[in-house]
């Protein structure tokens, strides 16, 4: 299934759409993850950044389109900042333990 196929399943609201999103782009989304959170986050953080992705997809299937960079650099963009929020979390959560010892 293409991307554009995938997009205007989603918007019907085809959960084997969903599916074959995932199926698609779920190890390029934990490639970006781990890239950012390697250092800092935990295998759960990371889990979480990518299924939060995924679930900002379904929620916003409806305003996803081809013509603006499609689905692959949606999901990337949604994902890049999910993983940034997680880090930036993560290093204050360590900085507020280094200050209370």
């Amino acid at each position: 299934m293409t991307d554009q196929q995938i997009i205007q399943r989603l918007q019907t609201g085809d959960e084997r759409a969903f599916d074959a999103a995932i199926n698609a782009y779920s190890r390029l989304l934990w490639s970006i993850v781990r890239a950012i959170l390697r250092n800092v986050g935990s295998t759960e953080d990371m889990e979480e950044c990518v299924a939060d992705a995924f679930i900002q997809l379904w929620r916003n299937r409806a305003s996803i389109e081809q013509s603006r960079g499609g689905l692959k650099a949606w999901l990337c963009t949604v994902t890049k900042g999910r993983a940034i929020d997680c880090y930036r979390k993560a290093v204050r959560k360590s900085e507020i333990s280094l200050d209370e010892q």
